[in-house]
């Protein structure tokens, strides 16, 4: 009976401190909402109470931004770039792989002596035609994207 009185108080004062220790930890950190990185560029945002708090960078240099409203309508700017910078690489990428997918097969096929029918060409060169539009796109659409970002992230900075 004396050690079931004892297990039932470690456990209490275990529980005890383990809720004020939880309790003061969760008082002392930072929730991170989101946290992207592409082409060089870079966020994390974080909250704090009813604050939030961006670190945003460019190459290795970082700075910490605290959202007001003077600046939320450019971190939202700067957010969405950086998560199109990082969808429109893995466009290119994909594509140019399918690219090369293609085309590999079709350097078999004539090394195999493989006859290709004529509507068969046509669909391949439309496949093709198809890859080379999907990998133009995100290539200028990058370019516009990075000039973007680096105005956004020196209007941030300065």
């Amino acid at each position: 009976m004396k050690r079931k009185h004892a297990h039932l108080l470690v456990s209490a004062l275990l529980l005890f401190f383990l809720g004020i220790s939880l309790n003061h930890a969760s008082a002392q950190t930072q929730v991170i909402i989101s946290k992207e990185k592409a082409f060089g560029y870079q966020y994390s945002i974080y909250q704090k109470d009813d604050t939030f708090l961006w670190e945003i960078g460019h190459q290795d240099q970082l700075v910490t931004v605290k959202e007001n409203k003077k600046n939320r309508e450019d971190l939202e700017h700067f957010f969405l770039i950086v998560n199109k910078l990082d969808i429109s690489i893995y466009q290119l990428i994909i594509f140019s792989f399918y690219f090369l997918i293609i085309l590999t097969s079709l350097f078999f096929a004539k090394k195999k002596n493989i006859i290709i029918p004529r509507s068969v060409w046509i669909f391949i060169i439309g496949l093709l035609g198809y890859a080379i539009y999907q990998i133009l796109v995100p290539a200028f659409e990058l370019n516009h994207l990075v000039d973007e970002a680096s105005l956004y992230y020196y209007r941030l900075t300065h």
